[in-house]
């Protein structure tokens, strides 16, 4: 009854179902001593008894998918069947599943066309699938303890009013005015300098946009110093670079491979949510094709299962 789980759930089998070396992915494992992947071990200690209780049927993996697949229907009040059953768990992992391989979600990559080929590379998406899943950050809040991403010191969402359920106001952000900033990050050193933007007041309201929010919108490759600064605006917002004049600051060029899409799903929240739909039951498909011994098992959206 938790809602604050929900958008915890998607964030786990994003970074489940990330592939790796063996270009397997969403096997119920999460390495927790990656960067990326702070804040994960609530919901995995959260998962962990329902995944001992039904192990004889589902594997962590499954679990895991099942979880996302519900929460995935309580923020869109839509239908997300559970197609399939039998991937494989990890099996150099704890109880919680906390193993594997030592991988974060994003990897280093910075602008738009490093990022596209990321989620070609390891969820099979194409340019359209990865605007999709970023729009699950309207659901979501960052914390600077797991991300060193922040409202200063507190949280930060990306979207106002954020709540459990998904909207299209993510994309609809998207024409406010961003301002880049630098945080120092000297209360998280283990996070170092991040570049984050942001929209608002420091007061509870301020918004904030990460640089892969960004790269759906404008592509700032060519605007990348020796040191991963962004030197090119997406607005006329004053205080650009730290107060520097924003008429000395040159304008971002568009994404072209995904700016169209970021506006239409701007303007079309149903087109947002069937797509989305699409794409997240395409990732989750990831890794049944492995599955174990090839015992699958056939699961029917009304709870029938056959084995």
């Amino acid at each position: 009854d938790d809602l604050e789980y929900v958008a915890k759930a998607i964030r786990l089998s994003f970074h489940d179902c990330k592939g790796h070396s063996e270009g397997y992915g969403c096997d119920g494992c999460v390495n927790l001593n990656h960067i990326d992947n702070i804040g994960l071990e609530g919901i995995m200690e959260k998962l962990r008894p329902i995944a001992e209780r039904y192990e004889e049927h589902l594997s962590r993996a499954d679990t895991w998918i099942l979880c996302a697949l519900t929460a995935l229907e309580i923020s869109t009040s839509r239908t997300y069947p559970m197609n399939f059953i039998g991937r494989k768990s990890c099996e150099d992992s704890d109880d919680i599943g906390d193993g594997g391989e030592n991988h974060g979600v994003y990897g280093d990559e910075v602008h738009t066309h490093q990022l596209l080929r990321h989620f070609t590379r390891y969820f099979g998406f194409d340019a359209k699938c990865t605007v999709a899943a970023m729009g699950l950050h309207g659901i979501s809040k960052m914390r600077p303890e797991n991300s060193g991403h922040g409202n200063g010191p507190l949280p930060a969402t990306w979207v106002k009013d954020a709540s459990y359920k998904m909207t299209n106001d993510y994309f609809k952000g998207f024409e406010y005015e961003w301002t880049y900033e630098e945080r120092d990050n000297k209360d998280y050193p283990k996070f170092g300098e991040q570049s984050q933007w942001y929209n608002g007041a420091y007061d509870e309201n301020r918004l904030v946009l990460l640089n892969v929010d960004i790269a759906m919108k404008w592509n700032y490759e060519e605007y990348v110093d020796d040191k991963g600064r962004i030197y090119c605006k997406v607005s006329d917002e004053a205080n650009h670079h730290g107060g520097e004049d924003p008429r000395n600051v040159p304008e971002c060029p568009r994404a072209y491979q995904t700016y169209n899409t970021v506006r239409e799903y701007a303007e079309n929240y149903g087109l947002f949510l069937n797509d989305l739909e699409y794409c997240m039951i395409q990732m989750y498909t990831t890794g049944y094709r492995n599955g174990y011994d090839n015992s699958y098992f056939n699961y029917y959206g009304d709870g029938r299962a056959t084995y």
